[in-house]
């Protein structure tokens, strides 16, 4: 494998950002773009019941969350994050985030989650094919 290129890297931070403002406006034209059009990518959300088997799946279900149930929902990177390593056609981008809205009963939430991306570089762009939230254990008292 090589080793890291710093001009993909910085590709594929702007892929990432890309990602950050479309999901910001929900554009929905602009996300697929941003995933890859596969039908088995596998994305997974913080819930036990989001496991998402393909990126259209994932995306009509995205639009869902933020139209109807959390329309104000917003992804923020925390400070240091994310870091972004790529080798040949193929980078993850892994890093600590800040998820909050409010939901469809006026609740305001706020939580941290991990998340990781990894991305293909098909047809000279980089795309999203899998994503994964998680939300840490925290450590026995």
């Amino acid at each position: 494998m090589a080793s890291l290129d710093l001009l993909e890297a910085e590709e594929v931070r702007q892929a990432i950002h890309a990602w950050l403002a479309a999901a910001r406006a929900w554009d929905s034209t602009a996300m697929m773009q941003i995933f890859a059009d596969d039908p088995t990518a596998i994305h997974f959300g913080t819930a036990a019941d989001e496991t998402y088997v393909g990126s259209a799946t994932y995306l009509r279900a995205m639009k869902e969350q933020h139209t109807h149930t959390i329309p104000d929902m917003a992804f923020d990177f925390l400070p240091g994050s994310p870091v972004i390593q790529a080798r040949d056609n193929v980078a993850w981008v892994v890093g600590e985030a800040r998820i909050s809205g409010t939901t469809s009963n006026h609740r305001y939430f706020q939580f941290h989650t991990r998340v990781t991306f990894v991305l293909e570089k098909i047809d000279a762009a980089w795309r999203i094919i899998h994503s994964h939230y998680s939300i840490g254990v925290p450590a026995p008292a």
